[in-house]
């Protein structure tokens, strides 16, 4: 039974005479009427096609919450035979509907199931309250939540925040799929200590860069993961040249400080420092990435580390590294598109810089540099190469720069 139709079961006729007559019904009639109308019944003949059977019929289109009388008559090769006796069955109603009154409605039925039995209907058929939606929605129709935005389930039960942990997508059976470095049914485990023990556990699969989850001894955060072959890369930071911020050499807030900037989401296009900046250590290789503003790779450069400096965090490194200290071996690995971006240099100085001290020129990598790599004491640089251009002291170049000559200067960070 629903608000719209009732089932019928018909059950053949132990003997209405004639002794073969019963394995001759040809078909049955579904008479159904309002109760208690003298209209004439609507009628349902109904094929049947085995012996001593009879099929199941639904009565559909009928008015909600109405009580109706059915009978029934089944026909052989003499005609119709003698109706049923009248069985009366009610409708369900819609529950909200405030055409219902309260109380039992007979036939064994109870008064909740009468308005279909759902979860969001009080005993007088009436919406329950948010509460019944686990306060976290509102019922709009029998058995039926309309969760608030972030919730789901039946009742509305179930959350990313409260299911998972805030650490993966719950699904309407409360099952959680963690995000990559969260394991257990509530995603509470972190188990990724760096974006290169993501790529360790991987197996051997692809995975894209994005936003990941990593965790040290204070706890879990966010950070934003490169991929590259068998190498994953925690970006540490990004500078924009197309932000109003220019993180120069005595930016020490920026360079030295634990200070973050940006959220993940912004690298690798916008200026980004996260926590992996000061939380982890930088490990065996880094790798310096150039874009292009319209997101385009310019091309890259790879370091490794040197052993004594593995386990440092980057931020330690800016605070306490002597002026010129060489944290890397020569360049390892590097490339350039010259179809996103080609370098120039200036021809008529042939002893000038040519092109990117970190895509042209094998060498290691140097920070905290101060007045000596172009034989001038008016030049300072937070993340340069050992590339040497004593010959022409006004080329600058490199991350987080300073150089100044007489009565002009010049800030830059890229």
């Amino acid at each position: 039974v629903t608000d719209s139709s009732i089932q019928v079961q018909i059950v053949p006729p132990r003997d209405i005479g004639g002794g073969e007559v019963q394995a001759r019904i040809q078909r049955y009639r579904v008479e159904y009427r309002p109760s208690g109308s003298s209209d004439p019944y609507s009628v349902l003949v109904v094929n049947t096609t085995e012996q001593n059977t009879a099929p199941n019929v639904t009565l559909t289109g009928l008015a909600r919450f109405t009580a109706y009388d059915i009978r029934t008559a089944a026909e052989n090769v003499a005609g119709y035979g003698s109706p049923s006796q009248v069985v009366t069955q009610k409708t369900r109603g819609v529950c909200g509907d405030s055409t219902l009154q309260s109380g039992d409605l007979g036939n064994g039925v109870s008064y909740t199931e009468e308005c279909d039995g759902g979860h969001c209907c009080t005993s007088s058929c009436t919406l329950k309250p948010a509460s019944e939606c686990s306060n976290n929605g509102q019922c709009v129709a029998a058995g039926t939540c309309q969760c608030n935005s972030g919730f789901v389930g039946t009742n509305c039960q179930y959350s990313n925040q409260t299911t998972c942990s805030g650490n993966g997508i719950v699904n309407a059976t409360g099952s959680c799929t963690c995000f990559p470095g969260f394991s257990g049914a509530a995603c509470g485990s972190a188990n990724a200590a760096s974006c290169q023990s993501l790529r360790d556990a991987s197996g051997g699969s692809s995975l894209s860069d994005g936003i990941y989850n990593i965790s040290d001894a204070s706890g879990y955060f966010l950070t934003y993961c490169h991929f590259d072959g068998t190498s994953g890369y925690d970006v540490l930071f990004t500078l924009s040249s197309t932000d109003s911020t220019v993180r120069e050499f005595d930016d020490n807030t920026f360079w030295e400080g634990t200070t973050t900037y940006g959220t993940p989401a912004n690298a690798p296009a916008g200026e980004f420092k996260g926590q992996a900046y000061s939380r982890l250590a930088i490990g065996d290789e880094i790798k310096i990435q150039i874009m292009h503003q319209d997101g385009r790779q310019v091309g890259y450069a790879k370091y490794p580390v040197l052993e004594a400096f593995k386990e440092a965090t980057w931020r330690k490194l800016m605070e306490v590294a002597s002026p010129n200290t060489v944290i890397t071996g020569v360049r390892s690995a590097g490339a350039q598109d010259s179809t996103v971006l080609s370098y120039t240099h200036n021809s008529d100085r042939s002893q000038s810089l040519s092109g990117d001290p970190f895509l042209n020129h094998n060498h290691a990598l140097k920070i905290n540099l101060e007045g000596t790599l172009f034989s001038s004491d008016n030049t300072k640089v937070r993340v340069m190469t050992t590339v040497d251009n004593s010959n022409y002291p006004h080329t600058f170049a490199g991350l987080g720069g300073y150089h100044q000559e007489s009565s002009w200067a010049v800030r830059y960070e890229a």
